[in-house]
């Protein structure tokens, strides 16, 4: 197309943005609508949209309106529904089920499409791709959630109610001005806007601290593969422990890496990566969990798309911040101390997290009911 390097990019942040804007609405929608009707548009419109950069001209117009429409799409059929589903099937497993859903399937099947996509644009080129993947959602995607997916029945998914304040559960309002929506959004949000600043710049950050760029890009690999595991590890032992406390070691990992990098350098870069890949990927796969066991599942998809723009803001912002800091200091040796300051601040909100309300995280009765219901 003749694009400078930093166009196509864009489309990527546009199209989060857009996602992050939209996740509340969406979150109301799926609470008022129910996921079905709120997830099948979004494939629909995601594999619209996909087909659509198929036939691009030139015109960076129409890149950036295609990647809105693409990120109001993926929040409709994205996390915030799948996370409405599986936190009402499941209560006793559910923290598992939330880190296999939302993080170690996704990271398999994209481990997958990136070396199949890769061949398809060798042999048949990127505009045949395109509509390859198209047509994947559609002949795939749509086909299970329409015969699959399902919502946990209306008893089962009130019985996690418990978990609010009243029988009733809390209201969006008021689940906003609990502290522990904040104890848990605060260190979510500073986790990966932190990792994720330390990710965008890591190949310069690893030059100044003389990392060669082969173990940088080894790092950065480390970084990405171990991505799934951290949510599996939390949501294993988030459904093992009757407290978030245990919780918190999650969020002490990246400070861990990021302070092993620093006093190490090369001897580290890749075990600190690693620490910090964990620890990401596990306080934002737990996002979801916390909200259910504190607030039910009752208003779960509102919280859960306010929560994700949240995060999404800080992890978009995180390396724009350091990026402006590194340009008017000329070194990211004076920012690693805010770094370490913020994953530091972050350890100290999540140890503020209360014990869940009175039964959030009990067997429910219906979980008895069929057998199938208490996985």
């Amino acid at each position: 197309m003749g694009w400078g390097a930093a166009v196509f990019p864009q489309s990527t942040l546009v199209a989060g943005t857009a996602g992050a804007l939209v996740g509340p609405l969406v979150g109301s929608a799926l609470d008022r609508f129910g996921v079905r009707p709120i997830l099948l548009s979004g494939l629909v419109g995601w594999s619209s949209m996909l087909f659509a950069l198929s036939y691009l001209t030139g015109s960076q117009g129409q890149l950036l309106g295609i990647s809105v429409v693409l990120g109001i799409a993926g929040a409709a059929c994205g996390p915030i529904a799948l996370a409405k589903v599986v936190a009402g099937w499941f209560d006793r497993h559910r923290g598992l089920a939330l880190g296999f859903v939302l993080s170690a399937a996704p990271a398999l099947a994209t481990a997958i499409l990136v070396v199949a996509t890769d061949a398809l644009i060798s042999t048949h080129g990127w505009r045949f791709s395109y509509r390859v993947l198209a047509m994947i959602v559609i002949c795939l995607a749509v086909p299970v959630a329409f015969l699959l997916l399902h919502e946990a029945p209306a008893a089962r998914a009130r019985s996690d109610a418990r978990a609010a304040a009243d029988p009733g559960g809390m209201t969006v309002l008021q689940a906003l001005r609990s502290p522990d929506f904040w104890s848990v959004m605060v260190p979510t949000a500073l986790v990966g806007g932190v990792a994720n600043a330390v990710v965008g710049h890591f190949v310069a950050f690893s030059a100044e601290r003389g990392i060669s760029s082969a173990t940088a890009t080894l790092a950065l690999s480390a970084y990405s593969l171990v991505g799934p595991v951290g949510p599996l590890l939390a949501g294993a032992l988030a459904d093992r422990v009757s407290g978030p406390r245990p919780l918190v070691l999650f969020y002490a990992l990246p400070l861990t890496g990021l302070a092993l990098l620093l006093v190490l350098g090369p001897l580290a870069a890749i075990p600190g990566m690693i620490l910090m890949g964990v620890g990401f990927s596990a306080c934002t796969g737990m996002l979801p969990y916390l909200l259910t066991r504190y607030f039910g599942v009752r208003h779960a998809s509102q919280l859960f798309g306010i929560g994700i723009g949240i995060s999404t803001f800080a992890m978009g912002g995180g390396p724009v911040v350091l990026g402006f800091a590194h340009d008017r200091l000329n070194r990211f040796a004076d920012t690693i101390p805010v770094l370490l300051v913020l994953l530091a601040a972050a350890i100290g909100v999540s140890l503020t997290l209360r014990k869940y309300p009175a039964g959030a995280h009990e067997r429910s009765p219906a979980a008895n009911v069929g057998g199938t219901v208490s996985t």
